[in-house]
């Protein structure tokens, strides 16, 4: 089903209309049928042995009257033309074409298909293709050409490509299905409300290496990928090369092919603020199968990139992964709800990020594990000396059968680049083996060996993991503040902890009668005597804002410690 007026997509809890209420594609409604094997199609008189079909006759006819919609009869166009590009869609015109369905409409080319005409702006109008089947005919993949081409430094809105089967389409320089364009004078083409829904392609062997679907040197606002899958045995799936910022949404779909997906940003040799917003860019990945990987290429060091992985399956090892760079650093990396099937795989490898969150991971018991262990999260060392925050909730890791499980493997650091880490990490699972490096450090009590061994690396940790083969719960807790000991006040003065974290007060001797905390308003007696005497040895836990009171004829004394 194609949109009506005021259809709507759902964008990070945004709801933006795809076509505004008052755009008008235009009066004129045409019709156009196949003709017959040797042309494309028929529009108005009878035009035997068009080269492009009586299709772009449609358009030019529509386009002449400020724009309109074509409909396409249920049969299969023939189009002879050999070009890479056969249908032009002029620029800045509205112009929906739908066929009759997918299967019902087919259009036949040599090479390619719908080209998107381009001018010195972005194109705003409206522009509809869908409900129809593309398949290229040539016999070899020496030369091939595009189904959608949209190449403009100045980008698309209002785009709508929607509910197509495409097969074949030969050798190409940058997938059969290419839209955005390099500039560095605007920083990337910006790809505004554009939706592309219930896609699938089938390059059945052509491409040579080549990618699925391409989309390089975009501005992403408001871009959404919806059921867009594909089957790709001879190279990458999706490529977002080079994107210079905003949202991208990639939901309901698969990934899948002979060589990963990728996505990477313009390089950076030092972080960029994360206010620019033409920058840092957000890809969300819903409701997702990973069959394949999502790789970053070749490019190394830093990339403005906020990943978010949830509602997901993965079926591959390490789904998010370098491809072989170093030191590659995203701002932050999000996966919750999601469930590894099949072997015990891992999540991620040869990457990290500022920001690291697991939430709610599942990796099930498994008898037909591979020969080897792949940590749940295989970091690399960033591209520069900085703090990694690492927060796991919710991960349940199942007994491995062949292979020994690995919830968390750290590079080890080097002489001119040191990581160090605040870890949060509740879980649950078997015995795990835990690295630094290529030191293992083993289960039962193996994370604490790890913390107590290499200090130096860990500024916080707050560790709980249930090791469900030895029946314990093991905790780690690091602090690495050191408080002043403030002086003990005068008898019966409240002492406030104004630090950001819990401290533990360590007071003993004097001469005292009580010793009291206020927590949250209230009072409580930890210690009292009737007679004043000195305080045995006492730890009293002060969380930030709670406060201590002494009672007492001699000041007793006191040390305070992070807790």
């Amino acid at each position: 089903m194609s949109p009506t007026p005021g259809d709507s997509i759902h964008l990070l809890q945004i709801d933006k209309p795809f076509i505004p209420a008052w755009v008008v594609f235009g009066k004129a409604v045409v019709t156009v049928t196949p003709n017959g094997p040797d042309d494309g199609g028929d529009f108005g008189p009878n035009t035997p042995g068009t080269q492009t079909s009586g299709i772009q006759e449609a358009i030019n006819y529509v386009a002449g009257l400020g724009g309109g919609v074509i409909r396409l009869s249920r049969g299969t166009f023939n189009i002879k033309s050999t070009g890479q590009t056969t249908i032009i869609i002029p620029f800045n015109v509205p112009i929906r074409i739908l066929g009759s369905g997918r299967g019902i409409t087919i259009l036949q080319a040599p090479f390619g298909f719908f080209y998107l005409a381009t001018g010195g702006s972005q194109n705003t109008n409206p522009i509809e293709i869908g409900e129809m089947t593309l398949k290229t005919t040539q016999a070899s993949s020496s030369a091939g050409g595009y189904f959608v081409l949209g190449s403009s430094q100045y980008g698309w809105a209002n785009l709508y490509i929607h509910d197509m089967d495409m097969y074949g389409g030969g050798n190409v320089g940058a997938g059969v299905f290419n839209l955005g364009s390099f500039s560095p004078v605007q920083g990337g083409a910006p790809l505004t409300n554009i939706l592309l829904k219930n896609l699938y392609i089938n390059t059945q062997g052509t491409t040579n290496g080549n990618e699925a679907y391409t989309f390089p040197g975009i501005y992403a606002d408001s871009f959404v990928l919806d059921n867009v899958t594909y089957t790709n045995t001879s190279g990458p799936g999706v490529g977002f090369f080079l994107v210079y910022g905003g949202v991208i949404v990639w939901k309901n779909s698969v990934i899948d092919s002979s060589y990963p997906s990728y996505i990477n940003t313009q390089p950076y040799s030092t972080t960029p603020s994360p206010t620019a917003t033409n920058q840092f860019t957000k890809l969300v990945l819903d409701n997702m199968i990973f069959n394949n990987n999502i790789y970053t290429g070749s490019q190394a060091g830093f990339i403005p990139l906020d990943l978010i992985v949830s509602n997901s399956i993965v079926r591959v090892v390490g789904p998010i992964n370098s491809g072989g760079a170093s030191n590659i650093t995203f701002h932050s990396l999000v996966i919750n709800n999601v469930f590894i099937s099949e072997e015990y795989n891992s999540l991620v490898g040869g990457v990290t990020a500022e920001i690291i969150k697991l939430i709610n991971v599942t990796v099930p018991n498994n008898n037909n594990q591979n020969n080897f262990g792949e940590a749940l999260l295989a970091l690399a060392l960033p591209y520069q000396s900085m703090t990694i925050n690492i927060e796991v909730d919710g991960v349940f890791m199942g007994t491995a059968a062949n292979q020994s499980i690995v919830p968390l493997q750290l590079p080890v650091n080097t002489s001119t680049i040191t990581a160090q880490y605040n870890i949060k990490w509740r879980g649950l699972g078997a015995g795990g083996n835990w690295y630094l490096g290529n030191t293992v450090y083993t289960d039962p009590n193996g994370f604490a060996q790890l913390v107590n061994a290499n200090p130096s690396y860990f500024l916080s940790v707050d560790f709980e993991w249930f090791d469900i083969s030895n029946k314990i719960v093991y905790k780690v807790l690091k602090n690495p503040n050191v408080p002043s000991t403030p002086a003990v006040p005068p008898s019966g003065t409240a002492q406030v902890n104004t630090n950001s974290y819990p401290v533990e007060v360590y007071v003993s001797g004097g001469l005292a009668t009580q010793v009291q905390v206020t927590r949250y308003g209230n009072t409580y007696t930890v210690w009292s005597s009737s007679s004043a005497s000195a305080i045995p040895p006492l730890v009293v836990r002060l969380n930030s804002g709670d406060s201590i009171i002494i009672t007492y004829t001699t000041a007793p004394t006191w040390v305070w410690l992070s807790a």
